[in-house]
């Protein structure tokens, strides 16, 4: 027991959220003993973020060595390292064990660490009911259970030592370690033993995969006219980590890499967003069956933020609009719009010829006041270089279809009424998706597209009879798709109503046609 005066002050302190402080009086244990290696040592940061949740982080450091076996802390390592990942590589250098401390220091971990040892307590006048203080005592702690200690100590005052159970930063003011523990690090640090045949200064590099990353494309289409657009790629970095990686050379893997273990994702909600990055254009490559990019500036990237960087810019790509109205003509509808598409193609001739990594892409178009709006967006899959996409927009709001069936029966005679409208100030080209028909009963059924492609010939034609009655639709192209899909291409002028009368005998389920 022991007693120093009021206003006494630790020369080194920390404080916990409610106010209560700890300190250490004395030097690290053994930690002492290693060399540390810190992050502002660091002569290179290579970073390679996946689409799994992933990075693998590779950290170039200048080690000073000694001859013989040795201790090297990194500090600055990420606190989800995948430990047995990491990889030490320098000349000369011998990779004995390594180790990774888990445990950051708080006064919880202090204490949990420090069970079975003593310890001092700065005790306020709250415990001798608001007499003068503060009192400092040594006691032993035998156990911590929530927010209480429980401590062998001898009071001021008491004639014997008294097993206590003491409220956290309720009746102690200050808690003083004599040291540190071995097992607690002041940031995630991962240690290895390693042996040299001789001292130098030795370039090493440290790499290790890390979950708590993650990278996601989105892409920003500008519509310029119904054949262009101008298209801005993005990439979004998450750290959902604690430790920053600061001037990184950023490299993102686009595919999906085979993991064993389950990679778990961290929660973005505590992240910020930070300003985005305008870093010009990545370059790409391939790397095996992947896509690797790189961005040409290095990055920094905090913890637990997401930041926006530039992958590519592409004016004047060329598209192309289409109208579609898919159709099944057996039975009757009203005011089916049409579905708008921008069909893109992915070549050096239309403007672009470079990998899109797969995200959301969001189209804009200008209004007559010089306004962007939004107009729809899609979930883009990952195209490499020739590849082509149909982006499906939204409908059409002036552009639609009705259809009367007037007959349907099991003998596959069909006949009706099909109105295509275009409310547009314009001529347009729309799509007609020819659903394939089913006819027959249940012992026998047949089902059969409505166009077909004669033999030793490109064109498609139509089975069954479409007549223009009204408004003047002129029928451009069939063609024969897949599934028994049957695409008839119209020209609709503008502002008009056209009506077509059609009719169709399927052959008998017997026949061989």
């Amino acid at each position: 027991m022991f007693k120093l005066k009021a206003g006494f002050k630790p020369k080194a302190g920390l404080k916990n959220n409610a106010g209560l402080v700890f300190a250490l009086l004395m030097p690290f244990g053994n930690a002492a003993l290693a060399d540390i290696s810190t992050p502002e040592q660091r002569s290179q940061l290579n970073v390679t973020l996946y689409q799994n949740g992933m990075a693998l982080i590779q950290d170039s450091r200048t080690l000073a060595l000694e001859a013989g076996i040795q201790t090297i802390r990194f500090q600055g390592v990420t606190p989800e390292i995948i430990a047995d990942s990491a990889l030490l590589v320098g000349n000369d250098l011998k990779v004995l064990e390594r180790n990774y401390s888990f445990d950051l220091i708080s006064l919880d971990a202090l204490l949990k660490a420090s069970i079975g040892k003593n310890l001092t307590l700065q005790l306020n006048g709250r415990y001798f009911g608001n007499q003068a203080g503060p009192y400092f005592v040594s006691a032993q702690l035998l156990a911590v259970q929530g927010q209480r200690m429980i401590l062998k100590a001898q009071i001021p005052g008491e004639a014997q030592s008294k097993i206590i159970a003491l409220p956290l930063n309720e009746y102690a003011d200050l808690i003083s370690f004599d040291e540190m523990p071995e097992n607690l690090s002041e940031s995630p640090t991962l240690s290895m033993d390693v042996q040299t045949s001789h001292a130098a200064n030795v370039p090493t590099t440290l790499t290790y995969l890390s979950t708590g990353f993650d990278w996601q494309a989105s892409y920003v289409a500008d519509i310029t006219s119904d054949n262009s657009i101008n298209l801005a790629a993005w990439v979004s970095l998450d750290n959902n980590t604690t430790t920053p990686l600061n001037q990184a050379r950023m490299q993102l893997l686009a595919g999906q890499v085979n993991r064993v273990t389950p990679v778990y994702k961290h929660q973005p909600q505590a992240m910020r967003m930070s300003d985005v990055m305008a870093a010009g254009v990545a370059e790409q490559e391939n790397l095996g069956d992947y896509k690797l990019f790189t961005l040409p500036q290095p990055v920094d990237l905090a913890a637990k933020q997401k930041k926006q960087v530039s992958l590519f810019n592409a004016e004047r790509v060329r598209v192309e609009k289409h109208y579609s109205l898919p159709v099944d003509l057996t039975y009757s509808f009203k005011r089916r719009k049409a579905e708008i598409s921008l069909k893109l193609n992915n070549t050096q001739e239309a403007g672009l010829g470079m990998a899109m990594p797969a995200g959301i892409m969001r189209f804009y178009q200008t209004d007559h006041a010089g306004l962007r709006q939004f107009i729809g967006e899609v979930r883009v899959p990952d195209l490499d270089n020739r590849e082509e996409y149909s982006a499906n927009i939204g409908s059409a709001f002036g552009i639609s279809s009705n259809n009367k069936t007037l007959r349907w029966d099991s003998a596959g005679w069909l006949q009706g009424e099909l109105e295509l409208i275009n409310s547009q100030k314009k001529a347009v080209t729309a799509e007609l998706l020819l659903q394939p028909i089913s006819y027959g009963d249940k012992d026998q059924f047949r089902t059969t597209s409505l166009c077909e492609t004669p033999a030793n010939k490109n064109d498609s034609k139509l089975k069954l009879s479409l007549r223009p009655v009204t408004g003047a639709p002129k029928v451009l192209d069939v063609t024969e798709e897949g599934n028994g899909l049957c695409r008839v291409s119209v020209r609709l002028e503008a502002d008009t109503r056209a009506l077509f009368r059609y009719e169709y005998r399927a052959p008998a389920i017997n026949s061989k046609k």
